[in-house]
C-alpha cells in the first residue's frame, strides 16, 4: 500500500482501498478492510479474492478514442460560453450512439486529460429518483466519469442503491468501477441521497485509476473514501493524459441488449457543478469550448439538460419521453 498511497494526492489518503487485477484488495486501515469484507459478503472466491467476471465491461460501450465521433462543440446550440445563466431544461441538440443499454447524457473532453474534479448533486427518491425496471431491463441510476483511450475505457463514479432497507448501503449512492479489469464491482463508499459530493477522478500512476468522494453517509456523518484500481495495460492509461479523453455521464443503465425506454425509471436534477479537467493536481481548468470535444444525449427525447456551460449543468434522464 505504501507505493499506492504515495502517488495519491495528499488529501485523498484518509480511507483508501486498492483493488488489483487478480481481485486481491488492500486498505490503509484494518477497520476499513473489515467494513469492506462485511459489505461484500458473497463476492469473494474460495481464496478470499474478489470474484472475476467475464462480462465486467463499461456501462456504455463507446468504442475507443479512435472511433469516437467528435462534432465541433462550437456548432452545438448548447454552446453559450462561460455565462452564469442556465437555459432551463431542454433536449440536447446532439444525439449520442444507441448502445442498447439505456438512456444517458454524455460530455467528453478533448484528448490530453487524465483527471476530473466536480461537485455533484445526488438525486433523492421519490421526487428525483424512481426505478421501475421491467422483468429484464435491470434499471439502475448512474452518475460517473472515467477515461477513454485507443485501448478501451473505464467507468468510475456513483450508482444508485435504490432498494429500501436498514443496511448502510440501502437508499444511497455507492462508489463503483467497471472496465478496469474483470473483477466484480464491490460495494464501497456510500453517500446520502439529496446531498452533494465532491468527486475527483484521476490517474495516480500509469495503469491505475483513482476515485475520491467526499460527502455524507446515510446517517448524515462525513464520508470520505478513495478507491484505487489497477487498470489493464491494454488501456494505455497515462498520468500525462496523452491519448486519453475524460468523460462524464448521467444514465439509467440497463442490461445490455435488454434496453426498454418505456419503464418510466428516471433520475432528475443531477447537478454537475464547476467541472474541471487536467493532468496533475492544481492543473485543472473549467471545462469550456476549447477543451470539450462533444456533448450529446441518448435518445434526445429521453434526456433534458438545464445547461449553463460546459462546466455547469443539471441533467434529467428517463426511460420514457420527456
Amino acid at each position: 500500500m505504501k507505493d499506492i498511497m504515495e502517488h495519491l494526492d495528499k488529501e485523498d489518503r484518509e480511507n483508501v482501498l486498492y483493488i488489483a487485477l487478480d481481485g486481491s484488495y488492500y486498505a490503509n486501515k484494518a477497520s476499513l478492510l473489515a467494513e469492506f469484507k462485511k459489505q461484500n459478503e458473497g463476492k469473494f472466491d474460495a481464496t478470499g479474492k474478489l470474484k472475476l467476471l467475464t462480462n465486467e465491461i463499461p456501462l456504455i460501450d463507446e468504442g475507443n478514442i479512435n472511433s469516437i465521433t467528435k462534432p465541433d462543440v462550437t456548432t452545438l446550440t448548447e454552446e453559450t460560453g462561460l455565462t452564469a445563466t442556465s437555459s432551463g431544461y431542454q433536449h440536447p441538440s446532439s444525439q449520442c450512439t444507441n448502445n442498447n443499454s439505456g438512456p444517458y447524457r454524455k460530455v467528453l473532453s478533448k484528448s490530453g486529460y487524465s483527471r476530473l474534479i466536480a461537485n455533484i448533486y445526488l438525486p433523492a427518491k421519490p421526487n428525483e429518483a424512481v426505478m421501475t425496471p421491467s422483468a429484464t431491463s435491470g434499471d439502475k441510476g448512474y452518475i460517473y466519469t472515467g477515461a477513454v483511450t485507443s485501448g478501451g475505457q473505464i467507468d468510475m463514479g456513483l450508482a444508485l442503491n435504490y432498494e429500501a432497507g436498514p443496511a448502510p448501503t440501502n437508499e444511497t449512492w455507492g462508489m463503483f468501477v467497471t472496465g478496469a479489469s474483470s473483477v466484480i464491482t464491490p460495494d464501497y463508499g456510500n453517500y446520502k441521497m439529496g446531498t452533494s459530493v465532491y468527486m475527483k477522478y484521476y490517474t495516480p500512476q500509469n495503469n491505475q485509476a483513482a476515485l475520491y468522494c467526499s460527502g455524507y453517509d446515510k446517517a448524515g456523518n462525513p464520508s470520505i473514501h478513495t478507491l484505487v484500481v489497477a487498470v489493464s495495460t491494454s488501456l494505455n492509461f497515462k498520468t500525462s493524459g496523452v491519448g486519453m479523453q475524460i468523460k462524464r455521464i448521467t444514465s439509467i443503465g440497463q442490461i445490455k441488449n435488454h434496453q426498454d425506454l418505456t419503464t418510466g425509471s428516471f433520475i432528475k436534477n443531477v447537478g454537475w457543478s464547476n467541472v474541471k479537467i487536467g493532468t496533475t493536481s492544481g492543473s485543472e481548468v473549467l471545462m469550456n469550448s476549447s477543451n470539450t470535444s462533444s456533448m450529446c444525449g441518448y435518445k434526445t427525447s429521453n434526456v433534458l439538460v438545464d445547461y449553463t456551460n460546459q462546466a455547469n449543468e443539471k441533467v434529467w434522464v428517463k426511460c420514457g419521453n420527456l
